[in-house]
């Protein structure tokens, strides 16, 4: 755990640049959206948008120096959470025929994910 914390804090403009990225892509996908179609689609959206608040709110805090540590973890579980059902969506409900071409689109729910074990470790301490 040691390793990776020493990782996280050496890299941390690099994670700053990146919740700004990952905000402004939720951001948009946010707004194009029409999240009234359909129940599933109600519920799907309304989870996107609270945890773009949530990594809004990580943000302003990181700027200003604060340690957010319920909010933190919180937003670390989903974003694992969500990096896992994407990551399960791309290879298996996606368009499977393209077989190992898909990869390369693996690489947002890794970095979700990647985001998600940096806000547990570095903000909660475990």
């Amino acid at each position: 755990m040691d390793a990776l914390r020493l990782f996280y804090k050496r890299t941390k403009y690099f994670w700053i640049v990146s919740r700004v990225i990952l905000i402004l892509l939720f951001g948009a996908v946010s707004v194009k959206k029409n999240p009234f179609e359909t129940t599933g689609e109600t519920i799907v959206s309304s989870v996107f948008f609270l945890y773009l608040i949530s990594m809004t709110v990580l943000l302003i805090l990181e700027f200003l120096k604060r340690k957010p540590n319920l909010l933190a973890y919180i937003t670390g579980v989903v974003s694992i959470i969500i990096g896992f059902v994407m990551a399960y969506l791309i290879l298996y409900v996606g368009y499977p025929e393209y077989g190992l071409g898909i990869i390369a689109f693996e690489i947002l729910p890794l970095w979700i994910i990647a985001f998600g074990f940096k806000d547990i470790i570095e903000k909660t301490g475990h």
